[in-house]
């Protein structure tokens, strides 16, 4: 009886080893890939931005609408501002005040200028007239005189025109100010993107930084992976990855790009053979920008895909080859690399023959 109390725990807790081994044996292996190649599904994330207004201001007119494609400094809204326009207004009407008076000064140093030549000549009749004795010497100091205050006269012009040019430049920014303030109030994307949300409406006061326009840059796609302690350990930035599109079988290369500091528990998407609420590791799995500016707007933010991660460097499993049209230039000048890109792999964006894509892959 004794020896049966005993052998029990023993039993139960060498069936639980035994458990866990299988288990993790199972987990390691349930996708067929070699050992140091970790995978884990998600979705593909595109980089969002919302564009605000700099200065605040009544929206007048919205040029966009949702879906949209935009390219690099096209319009997206037009705000009305009162307060820029004065300001403009005001601005450009001191500049012509102070280019007036500079005006002014250049008049003014050109008949200094020739009273003082004329101021000379006489100075140089009277010198000659003195030593005839033909007139007094008080006359030829007045000359003189005459000659001196009039050259100190043209330094004081000089010196009001040095300021004048100060102040034609302060007139100049102020402007320049007031134009870029005003510029402003006509917010322009800063990339090629997909407008995403309109976030106002013609009619809406927004206040300074308030966004307007939603946008997604189709040049940064992403997915996010998430791996146990004891597989995230082996995983560094800048490792090799490879992500595949559920329903394409698209197999397009990618880098870590990020790894989480912290652990957090898992997103509910994420299937994953461990509790749900066991805390994991967010991945960041990168597309090279090569390629998506290859397939531009041909990545969909939401994609499901898998994401597969290289920490030892060795060669990527058949099932893992970069798909036709996926492969970087890194990829094709690899030793073997070229002769391995697939052409069975289904391209998502809608390119024409010579490579440029058309109008319909450029909608959403």
């Amino acid at each position: 009886m004794k020896i049966f109390k005993l052998a029990l725990p023993l039993t139960i807790l060498a069936g639980l080893v035994a458990g866990v081994v299988y288990l993790n044996g199972h987990e390691d292996n349930a996708s067929g890939m070699p050992p140091g190649i970790f995978s884990c599904n998600g979705r593909l994330e595109v980089k969002r931005v919302d564009v605000a207004s700099l200065y605040a201001g009544r929206v007048e007119s919205v040029a966009v609408d949702r879906g949209q494609t935009v390219s690099t400094g096209e319009v997206l809204v037009t705000l009305s501002s009162s307060v820029a326009a004065s300001q403009l207004k005001s601005a450009s009407a001191r500049r012509d005040m102070v280019q007036e008076n500079l005006r002014k000064n250049d008049a003014r140093i050109t008949q200094i200028n020739e009273e003082i030549r004329l101021a000379s000549i006489e100075l140089n009749d009277a010198e000659h007239l003195f030593k005839d004795r033909l007139i007094s010497a008080t006359e030829l100091e007045r000359r003189k005189t005459a000659l001196a205050v009039k050259k100190s006269s043209r330094e004081i012009i000089l010196r009001e025109k040095q300021e004048t040019l100060l102040e034609m430049d302060r007139a100049e920014a102020q402007l320049e100010e007031a134009a870029s303030r005003n510029s402003d109030m006509t917010v322009r994307a800063p990339f090629d993107g997909i407008v995403e949300y309109r976030l106002a409406e013609p009619g809406n006061v927004v206040g300074a930084g308030g966004r307007v326009v939603s946008l997604l840059n189709p040049d940064d796609v992403t997915l996010d992976v998430f791996l146990p302690t004891n597989r995230v350990a082996s995983v560094k930035v800048g490792d090799d990855a490879r992500i595949v599109l559920d329903g394409t079988g698209t197999v397009i290369p990618a880098k870590v790009d990020f790894i989480a500091g912290d652990a957090q528990f898992t997103p509910k998407y994420v299937e994953t053979g461990e509790e749900r609420a066991k805390l994991l590791f967010r991945v960041t799995l990168r597309i090279p920008e090569e390629i998506t500016k290859r397939h531009r707007f041909g990545f969909r933010g939401g994609m499901p895909a898998v994401g597969y991660v290289n920490c030892t460097g060795d060669v990527w499993p058949q099932s893992l080859t970069v798909s036709r049209g996926f492969a970087t230039d890194s990829d094709m000048k690899a030793p073997g690399n070229a002769e391995n890109v697939k052409t069975d792999g289904q391209e998502i964006s809608d390119a024409s023959p010579d490579g440029r894509e058309t109008e319909n892959s450029m909608k959403s």
